[in-house]
């Protein structure tokens, strides 16, 4: 009787557990609903009013920023999104959210720099290396101030390049080069890179590790999931002028989960 009844406390007990288990999971998962299913990136370019597809108006990216901080949303730089991928611990707020841009251009600064400061946001520039103090694209003082004010300064190359076309040592210079020069403007660590074009290889893969960047951005679209994703292919949302935000808004409002390919992409 008392070896049954030892057995029935043994049960019960592992019962108990595997309940505080799961009930703690659900707990978890209740605690954060808005990135339940993942954190999203938003990709931008240009932000003026010219006839680009690349080019949000500087009224619309306002409208797009205003209803992001309205529902709440709060911006998050990437090391952040790695450290939640590793799943490490780090704090996050109730609805994370990234937004980056590509290439440098200086109406990042001109235009999408003080519209991010008016909504109380934060941005990532992956700045072409080689085109720092060119024409059109950010100055050297004017990557040197974003990044004073909490913006990150990442990667993306020094001359835009496919990079799975190229040698060993291309690699080596596009990726490694050009980190060192976007370090060099503006005065802090290049953390994060983004493949040109969305374009990687297993050789592009490995440099962009072995140069030391923590994490780097791909064109894949969706949601950030520790579950299912890596941090040298982080995912992200485009946004291009003809691209229906209200319609992407309810799906980052209700934090959807990919299901399709055609997802998150316009």
């Amino acid at each position: 009787m008392k070896k049954a009844a030892r057995v029935k406390q043994i049960i019960l007990g592992v019962i108990f557990l595997i309940l505080s288990v799961f009930s703690g999971i659900a707990l978890a998962e209740d605690d954060h609903p808005g990135y339940a299913n993942g954190i999203p990136v938003l990709s931008y370019h240009l932000v003026n009013d010219l006839q680009n597809d690349l080019a949000v108006p500087p009224a619309e990216f306002d409208r797009q920023m205003k209803m992001l901080q309205e529902a709440g949303f709060q911006t998050i730089l990437p090391d952040r999104l790695i450290a939640y991928l590793k799943e490490e611990k780090v704090i996050l707020p109730e609805k994370p959210i990234l937004i980056t841009f590509d290439d440098g251009y200086r109406d990042n600064y001109t235009n999408a720099f003080p519209i991010l400061k008016k909504h109380g946001f934060q941005g990532t520039i992956l700045m072409i290396a080689n085109e720092i103090d060119d024409n059109g694209y950010l100055t050297t003082n004017q990557i040197k101030e974003m990044a004073q004010e909490g913006f990150l300064i990442g990667g993306h190359t020094m001359t835009h390049p496919d990079l799975t076309k190229l040698t060993a040592g291309e690699l080596s210079r596009e990726i490694y080069g050009g980190k060192k020069k976007v370090e060099k403007a503006s005065g802090k660590d290049a953390k994060v890179f983004a493949y040109p074009y969305g374009f990687f290889n297993l050789a592009s893969f490995q440099e962009v590790q072995d140069a030391g960047y923590q994490g780097a951005f791909s064109l894949l679209t969706g949601l950030n999931n520790p579950k299912i994703d890596n941090v040298y292919l982080m995912r992200r949302i485009p946004v291009f002028r003809y691209t229906d935000f209200d319609k992407l808004f309810l799906a980052l409002k209700a934090n959807k989960p990919k299901e399709s390919l055609l997802d998150y992409a316009d």
